[in-house]
């Protein structure tokens, strides 16, 4: 997705995946919400803390380095990578590359292990590594964490943790598609609950999408377009943009996902950048977080068409017809801005009030820790809702294992964390959206802040 608007950089700001993060700093009153920010992390020196705003706790780098391949750089030059202990040339595969080349783009001369590993299963991270080799490169020694972790992971693909299982893939599916049901005859009979149900629906018909994009093997190959047929989401431009927030989980200048300005502000502003809604912001936040899969839908559509997507372009144009047949008018508007609305509280909570980073700022691993918390639920309503939002640490560190998983993994990652010094954030759900509408008013009224880095200060391939 461009930053061809600002309602489009809305858009991208509210979501999840990946994902999604998207606020800000909280109030260091509150003990759940502690950081570890001046803790022993590596700070680049393009990264300081706002020692002007003593009660905040997130770090914010006051300029944007320039490290990384620049927007269209990797066409004009040799794309070369470390992976593991050689440096490889992956600029043909770049070119074929699924789900985008932007994100790849900025790992060039740089270790991208890490993240690699993370998005393609061993298979296909094994194939990479059959790609020429670049000789004479300098190879970067990873630090004891990421050591640490890439053993851990290796423990986990050999205990099948990656592994799916068919009848749980079955009963979510089953259960979605069921809500789906309930909701087009309540439309008809019961038109506020059936707005009620299809916008739940919608929801939790992104997260299982969600998971499908991100999953591997024949049958989430199969299940990718999921969110075509049923959300009107496109699985090619869901992929780029969530992708690219993976990678670079909170990176001022990089990561769409916190480019929200000037709908909302995640850290005070300079003084070309403020506006007087501002002040106003924690009242207003619903109509901004309501309109995520309007936009989404739009942005979906614009890919289609311009990357003359045939099978997804048919798909999505199958969504239309079934909702305009099924579903009146007004409950089909209503639903997708109530969707819309409860997608956005619960991912973007996951991620606000976590540290922001320059990019070269620490380790893959380590600024997935610094930038993501989990949110703990209540009950199995809660559990379904969230759709694996909530455990969203473990879903960055491991965005292939199957979400039903993630549970059973959290006490694993915290064994992680507390051997290897690390802070796991996690607090329970409804403190932790507490919290996140404070830091909406509190960077609503903070005063301006010159030289404030600006969310969209680098460039990215769109190409």
């Amino acid at each position: 997705m461009t930053r061809l608007s600002v309602s489009a950089a809305v858009g991208a700001a509210l979501v999840a995946t990946s994902s999604a993060f998207t606020l800000s700093a909280v109030p260091s009153s509150s003990a759940a919400m502690s950081t570890s920010s001046g803790r022993g992390h590596r700070r680049s020196r393009a990264c300081s803390a706002l020692r002007q705003q003593p009660s905040m706790v997130t770090s914010v780098p006051r300029t944007v380095p320039e490290t990384g391949t620049k927007a269209g750089a990797a066409s004009k030059q040799r794309l070369h990578v470390q992976l593991g202990d050689a440096f490889y040339d992956l600029t043909g595969w770049r070119k074929l590359h699924p789900a985008g080349n932007h994100w790849i783009d900025r790992y060039a001369e740089r270790d991208a292990t890490d993240v690699m590993a993370a998005f393609h299963s061993d298979e296909a991270f094994d194939r990479l590594k059959t790609l020429p080799k670049v000789k004479g490169k300098e190879i970067v020694e990873p630090n004891s964490v990421t050591k640490n972790f890439r053993a851990f992971r290796k423990e986990l693909v050999e205990a099948g943790w990656f592994k799916r299982i068919w009848y749980k893939d079955a009963s979510i599916f089953a259960l979605q598609l069921g809500t789906f049901a309930a909701g087009i005859v309540l439309s008809r009979t019961n038109p506020w609950l059936g707005v009620v149900v299809l916008g739940l629906a919608h929801t939790t018909g992104g997260w299982l999408a969600h998971d499908m994009v991100h999953g591997r093997g024949k049958f989430c190959s199969a299940m990718r377009h999921y969110g075509a047929v049923t959300c009107g989401l496109s699985s090619k431009w869901w992929s780029e943009k969530h992708n690219l927030h993976h990678a670079f989980t909170n990176v001022v200048g990089v990561d769409e996902d916190i480019m929200v300005e000037p709908a909302l502000w995640l850290w005070a502003p300079d003084d070309g950048r403020d506006r007087p809604w501002r002040k106003f912001q924690h009242l207003y936040w619903p109509l901004p977080f309501s309109l995520t899969f309007l936009l989404w839908r739009i942005d979906s559509v614009r890919t289609a068409i311009a990357k003359k997507l045939k099978l997804e372009g048919g798909l999505l144009a199958l969504h239309y017809c079934l909702l305009a047949a099924l579903v009146p008018l007004p409950v089909a508007i209503g639903h997708i801005f109530l969707g819309g609305w409860l997608t956005a509280t619960l991912v973007t909570v996951t991620h606000t009030a976590e540290e922001y980073a320059a990019e070269d700022d620490s380790s893959y691993v380590e600024t997935q820790f610094r930038t993501t918390r989990d949110a703990i639920t209540d009950g199995p309503v809660a559990e379904y809702v969230w759709g694996g939002m909530q455990y969203q640490l473990e879903h960055h560190l491991f965005p292939t294992i199957p979400r039903y998983k993630y549970r059973h993994l959290v006490p694993l990652v915290r064994k992680f964390a507390e051997e290897n010094g690390i802070e796991y954030r996690a607090t329970p759900q409804w403190e932790i959206i507490k919290d996140n509408l404070a830091l909406l008013k509190r960077v609503g009224s903070l005063p301006v802040m010159p030289g404030s880095p600006a969310p969209g200060s680098a460039d990215i391939d769109k190409k």
